[in-house]
Parts: structure tokens; C-alpha cells; sequence
């Protein structure tokens, strides 16, 4: 699953990560920091077009910035995009939004057969 995360922002993360030894203090976030607004460049960026697209609409998105950092090799970026309402709103790299109904989870198949009044979420 891709991440969402661009891997030479990963890699000048991991450089920032090694000079914690030295400065244990850069480790520290803030709980203001986490409410502020996101470092990552929204924007749709391929061969063929690049955009900037507007991050002071992201509630948290330091926060958001934080989870994809620590949890990259998780697979848990969409899901945290889809609850921070980032999927379906922005661009990054080759994605662009393409409607609400692409943040609807499907209902597990075992809880469809308990119940026959369940239909499948589109």
C-alpha cells in the first residue's frame, strides 16, 4: 500500500532522526505543534503538471505530518488520511481527490452473514 509519503522526505527525515543523539531535544514535539498546520506540499506533482494546493484546511495536520513519519512502513496512511479528511480533499504526486465514496470501508464479510438486512457499502 503507498504511504504517501515521498521517499526523500523520508530519507532528510531519517538524517533529522540520527541528530536526536546529539540533540535529544529536537525528539520533543509539542502538543501546539501537533495542532499546527502540516509541513508537507499538497499539490499534484507528475511528468506532466505540478500544483500547490492550500494546508491551512488541515485540522492537525502536524499531527497527521507525525503518524505518516512514525507509522510509514504500517500501511495505516490512508486510513489516517481518510479520518483527518486529507484522501479525499487533496493531491500528492499522481493522486488527485476523486470523491467521498473512497473513504467508506467495507463491511467484513463475516459481519454481512450474521446479519441479512446488511447490504455492501458501495
Amino acid at each position: 500500500m503507498y504511504t504517501g509519503i515521498s521517499f526523500k522526505r523520508l530519507k532528510s527525515y531519517h538524517d533529522y532522526e540520527r541528530s536526536f543523539t546529539s540533540n535529544p531535544t529536537l525528539a520533543t514535539v509539542t502538543g501546539t505543534q501537533l495542532q499546527g498546520n502540516t509541513v508537507y506540499n499538497y499539490g499534484l506533482k507528475n511528468h506532466f503538471t505540478k500544483t500547490t494546493e492550500s494546508v491551512t484546511d488541515i485540522l492537525y495536520g502536524r499531527f497527521l505530518d507525525e503518524l505518516g513519519w512514525e507509522f510509514a512502513a504500517e500501511a495505516h496512511r490512508r486510513q489516517d488520511m481518510i479520518r483527518f479528511g486529507v484522501f479525499t480533499k487533496k493531491s500528492w504526486l499522481s493522486h488527485s481527490p476523486n470523491g467521498d465514496n473512497r473513504s467508506i470501508f467495507p463491511i467484513p464479510l463475516q459481519e454481512l452473514n450474521k446479519n441479512p438486512n446488511l447490504k455492501q457499502n458501495p
